[in-house]
């Protein structure tokens, strides 16, 4: 079902019109994902909301681009721009029963520098490959495996732990 794709409306998308329904569904983990890593929770929500009434207002430019993403994750940062100037990136601590973790990460994390932090926060706290990070920030491979390889190395320096 579609709500008011063209006059408010609700009904089914006409034959051979994108669903956004679909196309939502697609992009809303990868787009809100990329914008906690790089804002923290709180503003990278917000970001998110905002990325997606974007979407959803463009949607006929932006259900075609090549890399609808990347175009959101930047759509985000900068509507997030906006709205709060400099306020600190707050990662909250981990559900108290959830799996063991280090209680100085959160802090840890919200330190290293911005590209190295949105890198690791996707690359290993999301899963995302260092190819799929590279396209949402417009950068290449390598120059994200270096991120991330120098932002873990500065965490576990930080955090004192060894590698194993």
């Amino acid at each position: 079902m579609v709500i008011g794709r063209r006059t408010g409306e609700v009904g089914m998308a006409q034959e051979g019109e994108p669903d956004f329904d679909e196309f939502a569904g697609r992009v809303w983990l990868p787009v809100r994902q990329a914008l906690v890593g790089a804002l923290g929770a709180d503003r990278g929500v917000e970001a998110h909301a905002l990325a997606m009434a974007y979407a959803w207002e463009h949607r006929e430019r932006v259900m075609v681009m090549e890399s609808p993403v990347g175009y959101l994750f930047t759509v985000g940062r900068s509507q997030s721009r906006n709205r709060r100037k400099r306020l600190p990136v707050l990662y909250p601590p981990p559900p108290v029963d959830g799996p063991e973790y280090e209680p100085r990460l959160p802090r840890a994390m919200a330190e290293l520098p911005k590209k190295q932090r949105v890198e690791v926060f996707l690359v290993v706290g999301c899963g995302w490959s260092n190819a799929e990070v590279g396209r949402v920030t417009g950068r290449t491979e390598s120059t994200v495996r270096a991120h991330v390889a120098r932002g873990l190395a500065r965490l576990r320096r930080d955090l004192g732990v060894e590698e194993s």
